[in-house]
């Protein structure tokens, strides 16, 4: 057909340009020519609204609030530390096993649910529809007469009360609150049971909740019991054996007697050279004591009296008591001590005076035993004694530190091994010691589990609802009058264009602003053709 068929003002368009007069003029021309099409639609969409209303279960809601504590609280953590260690959780968790099917299942039980009493997703609703419907069991009737029925390995009633629980766990929501550490738990359902439902499911939660704890806390104090028990036999035993190689090797208060025979060998070694300084001093002094006695005879002749000059003698006796004092001093300090020297120059100040003195005053000649000889034989038998004496003591005292030196060249085995010992028993201590502690901890979050106030709380229990949430009759009826009006236009306008008829009103509305004249019928085996002016005056036809 020919561009010219429908008017020359075509070619003068924009080709974008959308006639939106003609359009709804075209809408308007196929509701008008379908209008039952249009009405039987709009009333089969009221009659599926009207059928949802009546068959479809209502949707009812009920609202609860929980308050979780927050996951950083330092004041309330100082003060639980270390006891009430299992009772927080991470908030998101909490929103997990909250819906979690244990929780879902005890619900079901305790309220005695069954499937119709729980909200259900359209699809799944469907579902259990077709398969409660005549249709449905026939269905699978016959394919289970050409299949096979299948294998149950579920029992029915579990398979029931599972479906419920997923149903039921589509209908809770829970959604926190902006800017606050609450949230609020919606559960829907077909009924005004919602609420008991809601209340129902923050109790069994909250106490399973509490359960979860208490057990938590009852086996790790079981755990640890047994554990402590064994750190117990351990500790004991490592005990005995260190008690045992005490007792076997002699040791006292760990090595302190040790450490006083080697401070007692210290001095031993000490008091070995004293005495060994000691013994070369009274061998000197006997050998010159020896050798004074060679000088002096053993009588002297008395013919002449020589009567002794008393204060020499004095002198000489107190000469003779610091020579003694000289050599017990000898014996206990060095031969450069002040001591000695203090001695030693007093017995030198004495000798000047003995020897600026007259040493006898004449009075007689009669003769008589030399005093002299025989105080210094005295002082030589003296001298042996004490040498003996001091000999003896210094074999004695090597013997003691020969033993001494080899008890304790032993030592630092012995306590290489009790090293070995003492740090096993730290490490048994130790760990007795933080079982123990861990033990405390537990019976300290067993008793407050179930005492202390939780992290989780209730604010605020749900209320039965007033009305459902839906449907609502006054929303759904003009929504559905809407879209049945929408959904019988379009299919109007579909049955008009699907149409292989060329009706008048589509030429006269697909024209534009050309004249025209009149239609021509022909067989329907002839070629249709219009006719209408290009211009005024002129006909311009066209065929196809």
């Amino acid at each position: 057909m020919s561009a010219g068929a429908f008017g020359s003002t075509t070619a003068t368009k924009d080709p974008d340009t959308f006639d939106v007069r003609a359009s709804l003029q075209s809408i308007t021309n196929a509701v008008r020519l379908h209008k039952a099409l249009v009405a039987g639609t709009t009333i089969a969409t009221l009659a599926l609204v009207t059928a949802y209303i009546l068959y479809w279960p209502p949707v009812y809601e009920a609202t609860s609030m929980l308050m979780v504590e927050r996951d950083t609280d330092p004041v309330r953590d100082t003060f639980y530390v270390g006891w009430n260690v299992f009772r927080k959780d991470d908030a998101r968790t909490e929103i997990e096993l909250m819906t979690s099917a244990p929780i879902l299942l005890e619900i079901i039980r305790k309220e005695k649910l069954r499937y119709d009493d729980v909200y259900h997703p359209f699809m799944s609703h469907v579902t259990y529809l077709w398969q409660k419907s005549w249709v449905g069991r026939n269905y699978r009737k016959l394919k289970e007469s050409f299949l096979g029925k299948p294998p149950i390995t579920i029992d029915p009633l579990e398979l029931e009360k599972m479906r419920t629980a997923v149903d039921m766990r589509a209908g809770i929501s829970i959604e926190p609150i902006a800017e606050s550490n609450a949230g609020r738990i919606t559960v829907k359902g077909p009924s005004d049971k919602v609420a008991r439902i809601a209340n129902q499911l923050m109790d069994t939660y909250m106490a399973s909740r509490l359960e979860r704890h208490y057990d938590e806390a009852k086996r790790s104090l079981d755990v640890l019991t047994d554990q402590m028990k064994l750190a117990k036999d351990d500790l004991v035993a490592i005990e005995q054996r260190r008690l045992q190689f005490l007792q076997s090797n002699g040791l006292m208060f760990d090595f302190q007697k040790e450490s006083l025979e080697i401070s007692k060998l210290s001095d031993l070694e000490q008091n070995i050279n004293n005495t060994t300084v000691r013994i070369a001093s009274l061998e000197t002094t006997l050998s010159q004591t020896k050798l004074a006695l060679a000088q002096e005879p053993n009588t002297r002749t008395v013919s002449t009296l020589y009567e002794a000059n008393a204060m020499r003698e004095s002198t000489k006796l107190k000469r003779r008591e610091m020579e003694l004092q000289l050599i017990q001093t000898l014996e206990r300090y060095r031969e450069d001590s002040p001591e000695v020297r203090d001695i030693r120059r007093d017995l030198a100040e004495m000798d000047k005076l003995i020897a600026s003195s007259s040493e006898r005053v004449e009075k007689g000649t009669t003769e008589g035993l030399n005093a002299v000889a025989q105080d210094l034989n005295q002082r030589r038998i003296n001298l042996e004694a004490e040498l003996a004496g001091s000999r003896a003591s210094l074999r004695a005292m090597q013997d003691i530190r020969a033993g001494l030196r080899t008890r304790l060249l032993s030592i630092p085995s012995l306590q290489a091994q009790l090293r070995s010992i003492d740090r096993e028993y730290g490490l048994a201590q130790e760990k007795y010691q933080q079982i123990l502690s861990k033990q405390t901890q537990s019976s300290v979050s067993l008793i407050t589990t179930r005492t202390a106030m939780p992290s989780m709380r209730i604010v605020e229990y749900a209320t039965p609802p007033q009305d459902k949430t839906l449907p609502k009759p006054k929303i759904v009826y003009p929504a559905g009058l809407v879209v049945g009006l929408m959904l019988g236009t379009f299919a109007a306008l579909l049955a008009t264009y699907s149409s292989a008829r060329l009706r008048r009103d589509q030429i006269e509305g697909g024209r534009g602003s050309a004249e025209f004249y009149g239609t021509v019928e022909v067989p329907p085996r002839a070629i249709p053709f219009v006719v209408a002016p290009d211009n005024p005056g002129r006909t311009q036809s066209g065929a196809r």
